[in-house]
């Protein structure tokens, strides 16, 4: 027994003297990385992809410039995957400009940033701002860009340019943003086919084009269509073919017509009509509206005058049952008969938000309006979250809105109401009403809010 006990007291001993030789080397170690001679330079232990992500998050000409620093900075600008190429290149953004000069300073720069490269650019913003004469150049950048690995192009320009023939053939491309381009599809053009994502804003098109561009890159999964008066477009007709389209953005000024070909997974839609023509104009919104069946999110942003009209038009009781889940509105006044037709025709709206940015007072809505309204079985069932944002008082009316929601939604458990701070003693008597009123929901949380205009 007493051997047994002297072996185990010898064994626990041994094991402690090794743990405790095992802490004191670690802890020697950690103690030689840690303590550094004065004035060392850490940077220069970190690795050159840390280096280099580093410098990805500073203006690409500071870049460039930490290349005296020592041998092993003067090559890693050289691998920086994302450049913008901008005026900012040659000159400081408050520093006076020489048109002449400055044109082939730019030019001159970036074949010397293009001509340097050690690795693929990734992403590249252009900013291009100089006449027709240099127009070439700016071809010879985006071609060049196009054949070497370029999956996030954006290019800019303050004059109209074509965008290059040969540019349509890159395959590489995920994400392709044009603005004030014009832009004329190849005869054999047959999409390109890593593009997730594209955007143009201020393009020149025709209707034509634009739906073989869009059908034709087949993962393509976002559009935004930014178009206004000044554009030299040809677009008349939008018609959109695509089979795997989540996102649709579109604002635009001209009276076009929007087709869905084919979009069965296109869940999110943001719409901003600038402008209408004629009464016809403002049927086809209304015809638009009806093919939304299938969206799960919408966003109107409507503009007086765009609303005035639409006030005056004679709405259904309803359109045909939506899908949506979230309901965006942003208006310059309280729009009752178009909220209250889509309201009723949102079967499972969950979400609601509405942004009022001018105070305009209906004359032609009656004043108990939301008082003979019936709920519909979205609001009623489902609706959760309302939120409402205020820059100018709300009219009487738009406090019946409000009431009518806290009277009709079962399973609401927030209304977020926000208002600029200058309202605040005007709305006095409206909040404490509100507050006061039985709600459906128990469980209905109502709140209030100051936020100053910015916000909203």
């Amino acid at each position: 027994m007493s051997g047994g006990g002297s072996n185990a007291g010898f064994g626990k001993s041994w094991i402690l003297r090794l743990i405790s030789e095992q802490w004191m080397r670690a802890k020697s170690k950690l103690s030689r990385k840690i303590q550094t001679r004065k004035g060392d330079d850490r940077i220069s232990y970190l690795s050159d992809d840390i280096l280099i992500m580093i410098l990805t998050r500073i203006p690409l000409r500071e870049a460039v410039r930490t290349s005296v620093l020592s041998k092993r900075w003067t090559y890693l600008w050289r691998s920086i995957p994302y450049l913008e190429l901008s005026t900012n290149l040659i000159r400081e953004p408050d520093e006076a400009c020489n048109y002449w000069d400055d044109m082939e300073k730019w030019v001159y720069t970036v074949h010397h940033i293009l001509d340097s490269r050690l690795a693929p650019v990734l992403s590249c913003k252009i900013h291009y701002q100089y006449i027709v004469k240099f127009r070439d150049y700016l071809e010879e950048f985006v071609l060049f860009l196009c054949g070497n690995g370029i999956q996030d192009l954006y290019l800019r320009s303050m004059v109209y340019y074509k965008f290059p023939t040969d540019a349509y053939s890159c395959q590489s491309l995920k994400k392709l943003t044009l603005f004030r381009c014009k832009v004329v599809l190849p005869p054999l053009f047959e999409g390109i086919s890593c593009l997730t994502a594209l955007t143009f804003i201020h393009v020149s098109i025709t209707d034509d084009d634009l739906e073989r561009f869009i059908s034709s890159c087949r993962l393509l999964e976002s559009f935004c269509l930014d178009d206004d008066w000044v554009t030299k477009s040809e677009l008349r007709n939008l018609r959109i073919n695509a089979l795997i389209l989540l996102s649709l953005e579109i604002q635009s000024s001209m009276p076009t017509n929007i087709s869905f070909i084919h979009v069965p997974r296109l869940k999110n839609i943001y719409y901003r009509p600038n402008l209408f023509f004629d009464d016809n104009d403002a049927n086809v919104f209304l015809e638009l509206l009806m093919n939304l069946g299938h969206v799960e999110s919408l966003t109107l942003e409507l503009k007086s005058y765009f609303t005035e009209q639409l006030c005056r038009m004679k709405m259904p009781k309803s359109l045909p049952a939506f899908k949506l889940k979230k309901l965006t509105l942003k208006v310059d006044f309280d729009v009752a008969n178009f909220l209250s037709c889509l309201i009723r025709s949102c079967r499972n709206l969950q979400e609601l938000n509405i942004i009022i940015t001018k105070g305009i007072i209906q004359e032609n809505v009656e004043e108990n309006f939301w008082e003979r309204q019936g709920p519909s079985e979205g609001l009623m069932y489902h609706l959760t979250t309302v939120w409402i944002n205020m820059d100018y008082r709300i009219s009487c009316y738009g406090i019946g809105f409000m009431e009518f929601l806290l009277k009709n939604a079962y399973s609401l458990k927030r209304m977020s109401i926000n208002y600029c701070k200058s309202l605040k003693k005007q709305l006095e008597a409206e909040i404490s009403e509100l507050s006061l009123l039985q709600r459906a929901s128990p469980h209905a949380v109502l709140e209030f809010k100051t936020i100053v205009r910015r916000d909203l």
